[in-house]
């Protein structure tokens, strides 16, 4: 008995130290854990969980930190809004970050009443550890049929409340012309619409026809007469989707009518036509015809005070055969600077961008003309920028335009940040334009390119020349191309029809704000959209040919036109843009930016 426990103690003694000399060497850096000077980082088998369960890989060795920290949420849009009675309100959402889970799913309660009054629309979002945050926002319903609201004609599928007599349609083969009223084309026998899910938009119009379909369209009516003077100068604007074309290949695409007065549509020429290039390619397209095409080419029985349907909308041939057509945001939108040139309904409060953050780069190139064959002037005019109800518009105009000696046919806007940075990331939320010959783009070039009429040039930096300077394009979108989004890198080892580029499809890149990123860092130069990574350069060699960005860059936001526009597809368009935001290099979510423009007027 006596051996054995003089034998524990002896063993007792063993193990201690044992454990004194295991002590020592975790003191040193040695045991099972390595260091890497080099990296400044350390690695061990000790290992902590900070997760939400608090609970440790090594619940021997390691110990945790709690986790009290909230999520940080943002709400996309304005804290406050007014919406109109009804019609069916969508919020804009949140987006929720953790500073340890990352970004989070957002839960949206509440709900906006039918009838007027203020309402609260509450985002919450909880991370792993059970923080929880939120955030609301206040919407005021009102009741104001102006011009305003008369604009909006459908959205979500529902039919503004101006256009109380919501759907109709007229068709050849029901008593030779009668209307269908409200009843998704029962009585008609060419066609039938219904409002169903599109897995991009949500609720939308979807209108069928028949496979012996006569001469039949859909159009949105109102009991009363809407004075849209104010928009005399404007577009009536859509998205359309071909999903099916059946016999007919829409070669003369689609066409359209507005109409005024006591006038039916059963009396087909009544209110003027339009033909629009409308795409049978599956996909979503925004359709911008001019008012002024409608009111011009009938003046004498078309009378813009007194408009009563507000669009009606029927192949191009005299047939539709099995053809299935889906229909989004049909509304109406007032010209960049309203019909005389210095306000309208959506531009009275249209403002001058701020002087101290951007420069407006109108010089040409040297022979005249912008890179890449592009037709438009760039200018400085409010026409062709300006803010107002807290966003950014640069406006593509067809316009004969004279400057610098030189006349083009398409004016827009090419805008300089007044700030450079090395490395942080870009968040930039916009909605782009749409069609064949836009090209809309975010980028940045080196503060140190020599190109006359850039703004760091006449700030006397100008010492490299293109692509020496680096270009990084964060954003570009061809109109030809609807909906993908691309990223490029420009560089003297690959440039112009570069091979460094990637990009994703967006449904909704026309319709919708989404925010368009870029994070760049010594080592790698990342791309994304709404957080989905679709690029990444990281060249493994770093070298004036394949890197030249470890110096600042300056933002550039710009809208050309294509060599290749149609001038009798386009009149106008706009790219929007909500803010534009600089980080540093790896700022936590609670982290303001360094530099901002928000736009708020």
């Amino acid at each position: 008995m006596r051996a054995n426990f003089r034998a524990a103690i002896a063993a007792i003694g063993n193990s201690a130290l044992i454990i004194l000399t295991l002590m020592a060497l975790a003191a040193c850096g040695g045991g099972g854990g390595s260091t890497d000077n080099g990296a400044g980082t350390q690695t061990s088998d000790n290992t902590t969980s900070n997760g939400g369960s608090g609970s440790n890989s090594d619940p021997d060795n390691s110990t945790d930190t709690a986790d009290t920290t909230k999520p940080t949420i943002t709400l996309f849009g304005e804290s406050s809004v007014t919406h109109l009675q009804g019609l069916v309100y969508i919020d804009a959402g949140a987006k929720a970050i953790d500073d340890i889970d990352g970004e989070l799913t957002t839960i949206q309660t509440g709900s906006v009443g039918g009838f007027e009054g203020v309402y609260t629309i509450t985002h919450t979002a909880t991370d792993n550890a059970g923080n929880t945050a939120s955030v609301t926002r206040t919407v005021t319903v009102t009741n104001n049929p102006t011009s305003d609201s008369a604009a909006l004609v459908l959205s979500d599928g529902a039919v503004g409340s101006v256009w109380d007599l919501a759907i109709q349609a007229f068709d050849e083969k029901f008593n030779n012309y009668e209307s269908c009223s409200q009843d998704n084309g029962l009585a008609c026998p060419s066609l039938a619409w219904a409002v169903v899910t599109d897995n991009d938009r949500g609720n939308v119009l979807q209108v069928t026809y028949a496979a012996d379909a006569g001469h039949s369209g859909v159009y949105f009516k109102s009991s009363s007469r809407q004075n849209l003077d104010d928009l005399a100068s404007g577009n009536i604007v859509f998205d359309i989707k071909v999903i099916n074309d059946g016999t007919d290949d829409l070669s003369g695409g689609f066409r359209f009518k507005m109409e005024s007065g006591d006038s039916t549509v059963n009396d087909i020429s009544v209110g003027a036509v339009a033909n629009s290039p409308v795409l049978a390619d599956g996909q979503w397209q925004t359709i911008t015809l001019p008012i002024s095409s409608f009111s011009d080419a009938n003046p004498t029985k078309f009378n813009l005070s007194e408009v009563d349907v507000a669009i009606s909308l029927y192949p191009a041939y005299q047939t539709g055969e099995n053809l299935i057509f889906q229909l989004d945001n049909v509304r109406f939108e007032a010209a960049p600077g309203g019909s005389d040139g210095t306000g309208g309904a959506d531009y009275n409060d249209a403002n001058a961008l701020d002087a101290t953050k951007w420069f407006h780069q109108t010089q040409l190139p040297s022979g005249g003309g912008w890179y890449n064959q592009e037709l438009q002037h760039y200018t400085n005019r409010l026409e062709n920028s300006f803010t107002s109800n807290g966003t950014l518009k640069i406006v593509a105009i067809k316009e004969p335009f004279e400057d610098q000696g030189y006349t083009k046919q398409y004016t827009s806007a090419r805008l300089n940040s007044k700030y450079a940075f090395t490395y942080g990331r870009v968040e930039v939320r916009a909605k782009l334009p749409s069609g064949p010959g836009t090209w809309p783009a975010i980028w940045t070039l080196g503060k140190n390119i020599n190109e006359s009429g850039a703004y760091w040039q006449t700030q006397g930096f100008g010492a490299e020349a293109w692509p020496a300077c680096g270009e990084i394009d964060i954003m570009e979108h061809w109109g030809d191309d609807q909906n993908m989004v691309k990223s490029a890198m420009h560089t003297p080892s690959s440039n112009g029809g570069t091979v460094n580029t990637a990009g994703q499809y967006i449904a909704t890149a026309s319709s919708a704000f989404h925010v368009y990123s870029m994070d760049w860092s010594p080592d790698e130069i990342v791309f994304a959209v709404d957080g989905t990574v679709h690029y990444r350069y990281d060249p493994a060699v770093k070298d004036d040919s394949t890197w030249p960005f470890n110096e600042p860059q300056y933002l550039l936001m710009n809208f050309a036109i294509d060599k290749d526009m149609d001038p009798n597809s386009f009149t106008q368009a706009q790219m929007e843009v909500d803010y534009v935001r600089v980080y540093e290099l790896n700022a936590g979510p609670d982290d303001q930016p360094v530099w901002q423009d928000e736009f708020n007027d």
